[in-house]
């Protein structure tokens, strides 16, 4: 029904339009602790691709992220369109999208995703965090990632910090902002997600009609804070069910991680 109506009002070639045109940008984040290795160090931040849901989406994603200069990349779940059946278009595109980006890359799953995607994305080099984390940097850093807490709900957070030092810098990896009150409480430094598409149709001044996260709406797009947890929320760069946008772009975001002590410099 949804997408008969937007065919007879004639708006899905202006849609689709709208939410091809992916334009990276740069977020900097103050993070206490952070050693001067980590200084600066950027991370390209990519969510909610859903590769297959048009032929074109993966060339305007490689276009977007062309000439991105990041040190390493992070991809927040939601590759695939459905929820269910083959997953070829998407292995195809990932091919595809693969040689474009910064390396190491690492991932986590959403709640369109399944296992047999995380291991076509590990065979291609892409390294997926099942609730586990990795040292990066040289040690100075950790990054977790936690599986899916929206619809599967087979997170485990302390799982994925295991080993990890009471006084590390931690960047936790989830798909949506759901859980920010257990990120919280575990001591995060940073944690990155996406899920929403910041609302995908909008009213006009960008105001969502639905988020479809079970958490408050401050926290379902762009940074926001909980305690001493900083989180940013990604609009993503694909599109589910209806293949537009408005009042809503897609986002490539880059953050760049900057020592609390130096903000006062700038």
């Amino acid at each position: 029904m949804a997408r008969t109506l937007v065919r007879w009002l004639g708006i899905e070639v202006a849609g689709r339009h709208f939410a091809r045109r992916m334009r990276p940008h740069t977020h900097d984040v103050y993070l206490p602790g952070i050693p001067d290795s980590c200084a600066g160090l950027r991370i390209l931040h990519l969510t909610d691709l859903h590769l297959d849901m048009a032929a074109d989406t993966v060339d305007a994603l490689i276009r977007g992220i062309s000439g991105i200069e990041a040190d390493l990349c992070v991809l927040t779940g939601d590759y695939r369109v459905k929820t269910y059946g083959s997953i070829d278009g998407v292995i195809r595109a990932f091919t595809r999208l693969k040689p474009h980006l910064p390396m190491p890359s690492f991932a986590v799953l959403g709640n369109h995703d399944c296992l047999a995607i995380a291991e076509a994305m590990e065979e291609l080099g892409i390294r997926v965090l099942l609730n586990e984390s990795v040292s990066i940097a040289n040690g100075d850093l950790y990054l977790a990632g936690i599986d899916d807490p929206h619809f599967y709900r087979v997170d485990n957070i302390a799982k994925s910090l295991e080993g990890i030092p009471s006084d590390a810098t931690v960047i936790l990896l989830s798909h949506s902002p759901e859980v920010y009150r257990e990120v919280a409480y575990a001591g995060v430094g940073l944690m990155l997600c996406g899920h929403t598409h910041g609302g995908q149709v909008c009213l006009p001044g960008g105001v969502a009609m639905t988020y479809d996260s079970n958490c408050p709406r401050r926290y379902c797009r762009g940074e926001w804070r909980h305690g001493d947890l900083q989180g940013y929320t990604s609009r993503g760069c694909g599109t589910s069910v209806l293949d537009i946008r408005f009042f809503c772009p897609p986002e490539i975001v880059v953050h760049r991680l900057n020592p609390r002590e130096r903000q006062a410099d700038q």
